[in-house]
């Protein structure tokens, strides 16, 4: 790799990598998982930065991707922040809170979440959310 690829693609590491792979809504659902963990709320825009920190630079830029619309304002990993955190409400783990514009982490309806959760706690070493805790007490 010379000087030129390192700077179009600074996230590759030379031999071992030629490309670093589009970002896809499974890469970033452990973004989404960490911040839900930590802070129990987060917004796909927050979910978008943390991955932005080791996707590519292309996965950045404002509407490049192939379906993108003209008007299209948000970046490929923004999209894919977005989709992780919509799956994650239609399966229940999250509620929307509109008047803060969060994605709140649920115990869900008779605690049908916690196995999920503690999954997501034991497969990254992490803790549950203190607001967790407490809703599961009660």
């Amino acid at each position: 790799m010379d000087i030129n690829q390192a700077e179009v693609c600074p996230g590759t590491t030379g031999l071992l990598f030629d490309d670093t792979p589009q970002l896809t809504t499974a890469c970033v659902r452990p973004f989404a998982w960490a911040i839900l963990l930590y802070r129990g709320a987060t917004r796909p825009s927050e979910v978008a930065a943390n991955a932005g920190l080791v996707c590519s630079p292309e996965d950045l830029k404002v509407a490049n991707w192939e379906d993108a619309e003209e008007d299209e304002y948000r970046t490929w990993a923004e999209v894919c922040a977005e989709e992780a955190l919509g799956d994650m409400l239609a399966a229940g783990l999250c509620r929307y809170n509109e008047e803060e514009d969060l994605w709140v982490l649920t115990a869900g309806a008779n605690k049908q979440n916690v196995p999920t959760v503690i999954g997501a706690v034991t497969s990254l070493n992490a803790q549950m959310p203190r607001h967790l805790l407490a809703e599961i007490s009660q």
